[in-house]
This record gives structure tokens, sequence and C-alpha cells, in this order.
């Protein structure tokens, strides 16, 4: 016996269930046989009471499984089986009220869109936008601060070194490959 209060809870909780679900699953197969006794009796099956003992036994099915003690796919399975051995016993018409509905006709098919092709352009006649121009001078003025920033760098880049005391000196050559 456990000794845990959530585990006592646990199986107190898991035999109220079974017990549930037992009668719950006992009712169903009890409704399910009733509607194939019906349906396979001596005399032939009256008609009117197949119709009402197949609406108890969906019923029951679909109660048993909307409580989840069964899987929806099972009760779906079942309701369909209970459903077709009714209506090979009585026929389609019967069950439904109504005549079978005929076979829907196929949907036509649809055509695809039409694809619109990109339009090339070639370079050549692709028109530039006019620039006013006092942004045309300010570009003009950006060009010319930005040539005399390369050439600044550009001299800064000379092989003269400096040394770390802040002296400029030339690198010179290294004498040991001379001396051999």
């Amino acid at each position: 016996m456990p000794k845990h209060k959530s585990v006592m809870k646990r199986l107190r909780q898991s035999k109220d269930r079974r017990l549930r679900n037992r009668t719950r699953k006992s009712h169903m197969r009890a409704a399910v046989k009733k509607l194939t006794a019906a349906i396979s009796s001596k005399q032939g099956p009256d008609k009117e009471e197949v119709i009402r003992l197949h609406g108890e036994a969906v019923s029951e099915i679909a109660k048993t499984s909307s409580k989840g003690t069964i899987h929806a796919n099972t009760a779906s399975r079942k309701i369909s089986r209970v459903t077709m051995a009714v209506n090979k016993a009585l026929g389609p018409e019967l069950l439904a009220g109504q005549p079978p509905m005929p076979k829907p006709e196929p949907a036509p098919v649809k055509e695809p869109k039409p694809v619109e092709e990109p339009v090339v352009v070639a370079a050549a006649e692709v028109m530039e936008t006019p620039v006013p121009e006092d942004e045309t001078e300010e570009l003009e003025d950006s060009e010319e601060q930005s040539d005399e920033q390369d050439e600044l760098e550009a001299d800064s880049d000379d092989d003269s070194e400096e040394d770390p005391k802040g002296e400029d000196f030339e690198s010179e050559p290294d004498d040991s490959d001379e001396d051999k």
C-alpha cells in the first residue's frame, strides 16, 4: 500500500475512472448487440425498430467517445460499421429517410493564370533623372574633398617609419644576406 498522499489519491481516482469507463463501454456494447440482433432476427428485420436501435447505438458510441473512454477514430469506425450493417439489411433509402444522393459531378478544372513576363529594358533606354544645379555643385565639392583625402593618405604611407621617440628614420636594408 502506498504511503504518499498523492499516490493514494491517484489510486482512488483511477479505480473510479475504471468503473465509470467499464459501465460506459458496457452500455455501448449492449446497444450495438441489440441492433445486430434486430438486424439478424429470424423473422426479418423490423425496419422501424432497426432505425430506432441504430439511433440509440450511434448515440451511445458518440457519448462514450465524447467522455474520453474510447478514441474518436474508434468511435467513428464503430459508427461506420454499424451504419453499413443497417444499410446492407434495409437499404440506404430507409436509414436516411430519402433516396440516395446521386454522385456529385467533378469540379471543373480551373485554367492557370497566365504569367506576365518581365519587361527588359536596354541600358541605353533608361533615362536618368536630372539632378538640380545646387546638388551638382555639392557633388563636385564632395568629390574634390575625397580626392584630397586620398592624396594625404598616400603621402603618409611612405617607406619611412617612426621611431618610438618620435624621430623619423629610414629603414635600413638587412646586411645579413650580403655577408655570405
